[in-house]
């Protein structure tokens, strides 16, 4: 049960570490729907379920870490609502929707939950959370391919996007002077002198589709589009620089990316792909010795990264004052002053909130997050079927990949269930 998880947060914990200072007034009604409360109107107590990223492993470091900060944000939003009361129930991505399953039954499904985007549209699809609408004076003010990524089909949201996390590449700086800049680079690190990670699932490889010309044939596909020979060219082309990448002496394929992490911070991998909200686990080892670069390119084009977010998705038990009061709390964390504590306090995600503007110049980090996601909004529109893929389907793509690079499937066979496994993302 969520309650028996209650001394343990999950990363989303860092959204919390916020003053109160500078903030507006009386966040206006989330929805725009009659009724809505405004000041210190709002009460009720609610719930907050936090997702844990499957990605991120608790330990000890993790716990200490986070524990220090939570409930900054929810008591800086109770000075202006005395009258709500916040309970928080962290719990691990994977098991959340069986949770919410068993307390919707008995109507008592959390407020707001906090997750990744993928957990927040399978939560959707089973029922377990309610779409919203958001006035247009807030949607102009959000990250437009963020609101792009959790909209619907009739135009309602699954969750309100409240943080991003672009992918880039993070690195010692004690074994890497200089971190590669193209595919070509990468691979000519082998032989000991680079110890390079890199995760085998779709969503944090997609990276190297756009660099090795692939990336209009995953979006052919997915617009349900048949594969030509040219596609399946393309798709092996893929497919044989991963081959040849796993056979330099340098290069890692990995299961997930939380393998990657503990790599790169006990000194096993130099170089890894990764996500910024792995940024502090690492500040937390390597202290000034962590690189961060924008991923490499190659003759197709720049990497093609897909940035992911964090969303609130609200409860389908609420009573109205309780989604007042819900409301009240997701539209206060878009406020661009709270965005701006929350960037620039931890330096791991940026703000979906675009009014505001962030001194670049003042940080390497900050200035690196933000070219990682202008390099990953550049293929959004051929990348985001990949967002659609569900668990089932990751550990598909996992056991096919991995069987590929051992040689248990050849590239034809590789090469066609790949093609497959994207045309069905089209199915209605």
């Amino acid at each position: 049960m969520l309650r028996g998880l209650g001394w343990r947060i999950g990363p989303l914990a860092l959204l919390f570490a916020l003053p109160l200072a500078g903030c507006r007034q009386g966040p206006a009604p989330l929805t725009g729907e009659q009724g809505g409360a405004q000041g210190n109107d709002v009460h009720g107590a609610i719930v907050l379920a936090v997702g844990i990223n499957n990605d991120d492993t608790i330990d000890a470091a993790l716990l200490e870490d986070l524990n220090q900060r939570v409930g900054d944000l929810i008591r800086s939003y109770r000075t202006l609502h005395p009258r709500v009361h916040v309970e928080l129930q962290p719990f691990p991505e994977d098991r959340l929707a069986g949770e919410l399953k068993r307390r919707s039954r008995d109507g008592l499904a959390p407020d707001l939950v906090m997750v990744n985007g993928t957990t927040a549209r399978s939560l959707s699809q089973q029922g377990l959370t309610r779409p919203i609408r958001i006035p247009d004076a807030v949607a102009d003010e959000l990250d437009p391919g963020a609101l792009a990524r959790v909209r619907q089909p009739d135009g309602r949201l699954i969750g309100l996007p409240l943080l991003l996390q672009p992918q880039l590449a993070c690195y010692d700086r004690r074994r890497v002077k200089e971190p590669p800049t193209t595919l070509e680079e990468l691979l000519a690190r082998n032989g000991g002198r680079m110890q390079a990670g890199l995760p085998i699932d779709p969503i944090n490889l997609a990276w190297t589709l756009g660099p090795l010309g692939t990336l209009d044939t995953v979006k052919r596909l997915a617009d349900g589009q048949p594969a030509t020979a040219s596609d399946r060219a393309r798709m092996r082309a893929w497919l044989d620089w991963l081959a040849n990448a796993h056979l330099q002496q340098g290069i890692h394929f990995l299961t997930d990316q939380d393998a990657l992490v503990k790599g790169l911070a006990n000194g096993r991998l130099d170089w890894i792909s990764c996500r910024s909200t792995q940024l502090g686990r690492l500040q937390l080892r390597l202290g000034p010795h962590l690189g961060v670069t924008v991923l490499p390119s190659g003759p197709g084009g720049p990497a093609s990264p897909i940035t992911r977010e964090r969303l609130l998705a609200f409860g389908i038990n609420s009573t109205p004052t309780q989604r007042r009061a819900a409301e009240s709390l997701a539209s206060f964390s878009i406020n661009p002053l709270v965005q701006r504590t929350i960037t620039l306090r931890d330096l791991t995600s940026l703000p979906v909130n675009r009014k505001l503007h962030l001194p670049t110049g003042s940080s390497r980090t900050l200035e690196t997050l933000e070219a990682a996601r202008a390099q990953g909004a550049v293929n959004e529109a051929a990348t985001m079927p990949l967002l659609h893929v569900d668990a089932e389907g990751t550990e598909r793509f996992r056991r096919l990949i991995s069987g590929f690079l051992y040689g248990e499937i050849d590239a034809e066979t590789t090469s066609g269930r790949l093609v497959r496994a994207l045309s069905a993302q089209s199915a209605p």
